[in-house]
């Protein structure tokens, strides 16, 4: 290979944010917890109206809205009315009162109250909804479920923080240095480029249609071209830059086969600059 990287930016000199935000991670596992309760709710019939309950009021007034004979409301869903629906709290039901709106006295008697409770999750239903699972491991008690569930929250947003560092700072590393293309090396990719396109369509390259150009997200073969030219030159930048970081040649590189020369040590160095912040409301 021909090409060289002249001055080749130092990607620990880079800095990226690595901090790994986790809002509330309980109430998550939580959420996720009420999952397993789902479809086995039932209804009581409480003397006293809380939030969420589902009340059946009767309303008396000179506001159309208000004179019903009977109507369903839930109790702080702020669907009917939101001034009325925090007067229903902690009263009975039977119980009559009266409240203004709109400078008009309402009468309200609540005629029927309604709540739907779920049950508590319990060991039972963790091994019931592990069991058999393709994408959860078998578990047996909630409190191994919910710790499973607090590990898998703060993996995937280290794994989200690890994919835009690692961006960030390969973009930069990729930006800064000062690099000597041979026109040779950039054109081997290309061709091997044009070769998958081929062999992916089943075309000469030549002869794509639009169709199939757009597959590639371009519109048209010219844009196509300028793509595989810049993903061509990023893919010589990488072999110099690899063939540095490990020692070895950029032929050797572009040899391996065994993934032995990869960038495991950037993403070594971003896990390494990771900051967990728990976050709890």
């Amino acid at each position: 290979m021909k090409s060289e990287a002249v001055v080749l930016k130092d990607y620990r000199e880079v800095p990226f944010d690595g901090t790994v935000a986790l809002k509330d991670p309980e109430r998550y596992a939580a959420k996720k917890l009420r999952v397993l309760v789902k479809g086995r709710r039932h209804a009581v019939k409480p003397d006293t109206a809380e939030t969420g309950d589902v009340a059946v009021l009767k309303l008396s007034s000179d506001l159309p809205k208000f004179n019903r004979e009977k109507v369903v409301i839930t109790v702080s869903g702020n669907l009917f009315d939101e001034d009325l629906e925090a007067e229903l709290i902690g009263k009975q039901k039977g119980e009559s009162f009266t409240f203004r709106k709109e400078n008009e006295d309402v009468s309200v008697t609540i005629l029927d109250l309604t709540r739907y409770v779920y049950p508590e999750v319990d060991d039972a239903m963790v091994e019931e909804y592990t069991k058999g699972s393709d994408e959860l491991p078998e578990m047996h008690s909630v409190e191994e479920y919910r710790k499973y569930l607090l590990y898998a929250y703060e993996e995937e947003k280290k794994a989200e923080v690890m994919n835009s560092a690692m961006q960030e700072v390969y973009n930069a590393v990729l930006a800064e240095s000062e690099w000597n293309l041979a026109d040779e090396d950039v054109e081997g990719f290309f061709n091997g480029f044009k070769d998958e396109i081929e062999e992916e369509t089943g075309k000469k390259f030549e002869e794509l249609t639009d169709e199939q150009i757009a597959r590639f997200g371009v519109k048209g073969k010219e844009e196509l071209e300028a793509m595989m030219k810049s993903q061509a030159e990023e893919s010589v930048k990488n072999l110099l830059w690899l063939s540095d970081v490990y020692g070895v040649s950029a032929d050797e590189v572009m040899q391996d086969e065994e993934g032995k020369y990869g960038f495991g040590f950037l993403e070594e160095y971003i896990e390494n600059g990771l900051k967990i912040v728990r976050e709890e409301n």
